[in-house]
């Protein structure tokens, strides 16, 4: 019961202490020329143009880019508890908690922005609350919509016995940019758990009411879980590398920050090959080692791309494109896990 409360109340804290509210814009006129007359600029050609400039810097502050990733996360958990098309999307619960994880996948990137639009101006100058095409108290009241719709769609369909997952998550979301980011390593897993926990719910809630019992494919559940943490871990550190010098210069101690590009690039190696050797492992113990073999050919990339990193000399533009590129070997290993299901 606590959980739903702080959820609901912190976000009154976080609008009473943002201070870098945008004053509202007077009304004009811009005068073309002295033949013509003087056009308002509240027309309706105007209004729709920036109605439509407002949309785009909203679909640009929720980052798109993870919108399919997240549905195919949802989807493969779901098939992995439930392995049945016609079962599956007959579930409502299911389909709920599809809606659920996408809501909280695209407010955390609302919060982020709104948290970090100091950092941003170092480490994402484009980022539309930077460049001023979205104002603070926008993105603040767009963020208390998808929070309140997640919180009531969580409540209203979720069964009680599986609530407190995206009452974790949600609470995740609002204490991580303003406290868990300052934390070294802290701040890279609440993340990662995030990933881990939504393919975790969208499979709980493919079987709502036996997913207690005992499921054959739990086990494949879980080891999917643990991949998609360990991947998300592998871009959450790759992407602090990418932006040292920002979190350097506003005092954010992030791995690399504290360690250095090099040793974290070894960090990250060390923590993919024995990510790798486990799941392996265990494929072999639970399927036979030609699955297990599929799973490290999938997975090959993660690292390569590292090699390719530090080739590069640590540049922007290679980090960013390899964390791009994760999303490949991450959904061929989960797409082995849903065959695997059958």
């Amino acid at each position: 019961m606590i959980f739903r409360y702080f959820v609901f109340l912190f976000p009154l804290f976080l609008i009473q202490n943002i201070h870098a509210f945008a004053r509202l814009q007077k009304k004009t006129t811009v005068i073309v020329s002295k033949t013509f007359e003087s056009v308002d600029v509240e027309s309706p050609l105007s209004l729709g143009y920036r109605i439509q400039k407002k949309c785009n810097a909203v679909v640009k502050l929720v980052r798109p880019v993870n919108i399919l990733p997240t549905i195919i996360i949802g989807i493969s958990g779901g098939w992995i508890m439930n392995p049945s098309i016609i079962r599956l999307f007959k579930t409502k619960e299911f389909l709920i908690s599809n809606m659920i994880i996408l809501m909280i996948m695209s407010n955390s990137m609302i919060l982020n922005d709104i948290f970090d639009v100091s950092i941003d101006k170092d480490n994402n100058p484009t980022r539309p609350l930077v460049v001023g095409h979205i104002k603070i108290t926008e993105a603040i009241l767009l963020s208390l919509l998808f929070l309140s719709g997640s919180q009531f769609l969580n409540m209203k369909f979720i069964p009680h016995s599986l609530q407190y997952i995206p009452n974790l998550a949600n609470i995740l979301i609002l204490m991580y940019t303003p406290f868990l980011k300052r934390i070294p390593f802290i701040k890279n897993i609440a993340c990662s758990l995030l990933i881990g926990l939504s393919l975790l719910f969208t499979g709980f809630c493919a079987n709502p009411t036996s997913y207690q019992d005992i499921n054959r494919n739990f086990p494949l559940l879980v080891l999917a879980s643990q991949m998609l943490f360990a991947g998300s871990y592998y871009n959450e550190l790759l992407l602090d590398i990418c932006d040292v010098e920002g979190d350097r210069k506003n005092k954010v101690y992030t791995l690399p920050v504290l360690l250095g590009e090099k040793e974290t690039l070894k960090v990250i190696g060390n923590i993919t090959v024995l990510n790798i050797l486990w799941c392996a492992i265990n494929l072999t113990s639970m399927y036979g080692i030609y699955e297990a073999i599929v799973m490290v050919i999938f997975c090959f990339p993660f690292l390569k791309n590292l090699l390719r990193v530090h080739d590069s000399n640590y540049s922007k533009d290679t980090i960013k494109h390899v964390v791009r590129d994760t999303v490949k070997p991450m959904i061929s290993c989960l797409l082995l896990f849903c065959l695997l299901s059958l």
